[in-house]
């Protein structure tokens, strides 16, 4: 069985559901340089999607997250990005 090296964490991010839910609450994510980071953009009916630095998140960004494994029991919740 080979290891995988630890992930270098790069970023810690904080993600806010938008408006007011009763079930999305916000998380914390550790973004890794295993974490892979899209740009979408949709104009004229035509989606593109190009991979982006951790340095490109700004404040009031719309996200989608996906993540992998463990969920740490704390609040907010605390992942790490996929």
């Amino acid at each position: 069985m080979h290891d995988r090296p630890t992930a270098a964490l790069l970023a810690t991010v904080l993600v806010e559901p938008p408006g007011k839910s009763a079930t999305a609450m916000p998380m914390i994510f550790d973004v890794t340089d295993r974490t892979l980071l899209f740009r979408e953009y949709a104009g004229l009916g035509d989606k593109t999607r190009s991979e982006i630095n951790v340095s490109a998140l700004t404040t009031g960004m719309i996200a989608r997250i996906g993540y992998s494994g463990p969920v740490r029991e704390s609040y907010p919740a605390q992942a790490t990005a996929a």
